[in-house]
């Protein structure tokens, strides 16, 4: 202690730094667990995004085409009769190519599209199975720690009680008792001990 310093100010400090230090770990458990995930994750999440692009610019180009592809088949279909009526079988095999051409075109489109959305799903589920098998392997760790800490936490409980009980063998009574050294359930402290009971009052 920096002398001149007021003892409960320096133990302020300290609390304040303890409490600093447990936010932090918190945190820092999984910070750890997201960077694993975006840099595992980037290239699916690409691929995906890319392939569901490329479905939606083909779905969106066969509906712009559609009507249009319909109508000039239509127009080659009386082309294609007159040409037949003419006796000009070379004519209307070239128009019955053409319109096969255009309907081949946009049932190409169609199975472009769906083959894009084949591997935006395929994406998706990898994805997905991807996020599963780092959190099943991060997961342990992370409560690992937490337990460390809780079982810490407890220690430090029991410490301070066996520390005040050994301050009352001394013959001073002191109005003193275990439950005094958590939240209260009423009061300004109630917030407090509800949220401590559902963590710790039981497995759920």
């Amino acid at each position: 202690m920096t002398p001149g310093q007021p003892e409960n100010l320096t133990s302020d400090v300290r609390t304040e730094a303890t409490v600093q230090a447990l936010a932090d770990f918190g945190k820092n458990l999984t910070q750890g667990l997201f960077q694993n995930l975006a840099e595992a994750c980037f290239p699916l999440e690409r691929e995906r995004d890319d392939a569901a692009k490329e479905a939606a610019t083909l779905r969106n180009s066969h509906a712009a085409l559609l009507p249009r592809v319909q109508a000039k088949i239509r127009i080659l279909n009386i082309q294609i009769d007159e040409a037949t009526a003419a006796s000009d079988d070379e004519q209307a095999a070239a128009k019955k190519a053409e319109a096969k051409t255009l309907q081949d075109g946009l049932a190409d489109t169609l199975v472009r599209a769906a083959a894009a959305e084949k591997r935006q799903h395929a994406a998706s589920q990898e994805l997905q199975q991807l996020t599963r098998r780092i959190f099943e392997k991060s997961f342990p760790e992370i409560r690992a720690s937490l337990i460390t800490v809780e079982r810490s936490f407890c220690q430090m409980l029991d410490d301070v009680e066996r520390g005040l009980d050994q301050y009352a063998e001394t013959g001073v009574q002191i109005p003193f008792s275990r439950l005094d050294l958590t939240p209260s359930d009423v009061g300004p402290e109630g917030t407090l001990f509800y949220r401590l009971r559902g963590w710790f009052g039981g497995r759920r």
